[in-house]
């Protein structure tokens, strides 16, 4: 007990953590010692949680932009619609206390949150595929074409193919449709085919006609697997050698050759179709038979 003039003060050495980033000073006069000495950290600013730009489902997480320096625990992530994804930001958590943050990791230094990405639904297309039948065949098996698939997905939804056609009678240009169910993963597109059913090639026969001038009993013989109507037109130029009959029987006008296109009609099962036939009149003999006769005189 006393007053001194010359004192040697102990030395304060700071304990606690990061008490290396601090010197401790001393002035003259009075001085109380108390110890230890703890630093206090800095109560932690306040951490907003991030947003996340929309994406496309086939789309990764990465491909989804984050707010506030946040990013994705696991960017390579594919999206499904209204999933919820950890996202992750480092701290400074030297000076700052984070204990009684949301997330807050003091063994990796992150603050880790889910955080909802909103995925909106991948384009897929369903084409019908078109077909050509002849009238009368078989009606084929309608099949269909899948794009758009993404995420290695085999196909989503049951699909169903249907035809303006139930038979192949009647040619035309038919409709092929398409429908499916929904998906929660897909917007759907639809793209429909035709069915276009042509009429059958008839098949005609006819052969060059000879014959005689002035025979009447000639015919151009006809024949067609289609039953189309058969017409006959001779060529302009020939009017003069013959003329045919609508039942194809040759009518002689002269020694010569003409040129005679014969036409099937069209039915409901077949194409019109032509053919080209030569007629060949040749002259015809006439035979004088002698007589006698007396000799005259006029």
């Amino acid at each position: 007990v006393g007053i001194y003039t010359s004192v040697t003060l102990p030395t304060l050495t700071l304990i606690g953590e990061h008490a290396e980033n601090y010197v401790l000073s001393q002035s003259s006069g009075e001085v109380e010692l108390a110890g230890p000495v703890t630093i206090q950290k800095i109560p932690a600013p306040a951490v907003e949680s991030p947003t996340a730009t929309t994406i496309t489902y086939g789309q990764t997480l990465s491909e989804s932009v984050l707010t506030n320096g946040w990013s994705w625990v696991d960017g390579s992530i594919v999206a499904n619609p209204s999933g919820v994804y950890e996202a992750e930001i480092t701290v400074d958590d030297s000076y700052y206390d984070y204990s009684g943050v949301e997330g807050y990791n003091p063994d990796t230094h992150k603050i880790v949150r889910n955080v909802e990405v909103m995925v909106v639904k991948a384009d897929l297309t369903i084409t019908a595929k078109s077909y050509s039948i002849k009238v009368g065949e078989e009606l084929p098996n309608f099949e269909y074409e899948v794009t758009g698939l993404v995420n290695g997905d085999e196909s989503p939804v049951d699909v169903t193919v249907s035809c303006e056609a139930n038979n192949s009678d009647i040619a035309g240009t038919y409709n092929i449709i398409v429908s499916s169910t929904s998906s929660d993963l897909y917007e759907i597109n639809y793209v429909p085919g035709t069915l276009e059913i042509t009429k059958k090639v008839q098949t005609v026969t006819a052969e060059n006609v000879m014959l005689t001038y002035g025979d009447t009993e000639e015919k151009i013989i006809v024949t067609t697997d289609g039953n189309g109507a058969i017409s006959y037109a001779v060529e302009v130029a020939d009017e003069d050698v013959i003329s045919v009959a609508e039942d194809g029987t040759i009518i002689t006008h002269r020694v010569g050759e003409a040129t005679v296109r014969i036409t099937a009609a069209e039915t409901s099962a077949y194409e019109e179709v032509e053919k080209v036939i030569k007629v060949y009149v040749g002259e015809k003999t006439v035979y004088i038979q002698s007589v006698e006769a007396a000799d005259r005189v006029y």
